[in-house]
């Protein structure tokens, strides 16, 4: 499991530009890696219920890979790199895209996310 972390990285009053934003929305702020999922449960994984708890505040959706399992991506990165003589490492994480797409969450609060009997972590992300 692993959760990507995006944020823009502009203060307040810096006037970025278009290409600026562009720049900055390309790369994330960083990389959450949480517990191991076990991979037959992983490559069957089309739909999840997605449950997040933050302080009060509890959203219980079901989410949907985008490219309809998330091994397919993976698939395709091996094929693409290896025709350019690149070769993966163990250890590389590689996420393959979002069941649910950007949630924004508030910092220096608890949050519970629960991926449908896949796997839970609870994390707190704080504002530097």
């Amino acid at each position: 499991m692993a959760l990507e972390l995006i944020q823009p990285r502009f203060t307040k009053d810096y006037p970025a530009n278009h290409f600026e934003r562009l720049a900055d929305g390309l790369s994330n702020q960083g990389l959450y890696l949480g517990p191991e999922i076990e991979k037959s449960l992983a490559y069957s994984a089309s739909n999840i219920a997605l449950s997040l708890q933050q302080g009060e505040q509890q959203q219980n959706v079901v989410g949907e890979h985008p490219c309809d399992l998330p091994q397919n991506p993976l698939y395709w990165l091996v094929n693409h790199l290896s025709e350019r003589g690149i070769s993966l490492q163990a250890g590389q994480a590689i996420i393959t895209g979002s069941y649910y797409g950007v949630v924004k969450m508030a910092l220096d609060v608890p949050l519970k996310l629960e991926y449908g009997g896949l796997g839970r972590f609870d994390v707190t992300f704080i504002a530097r």
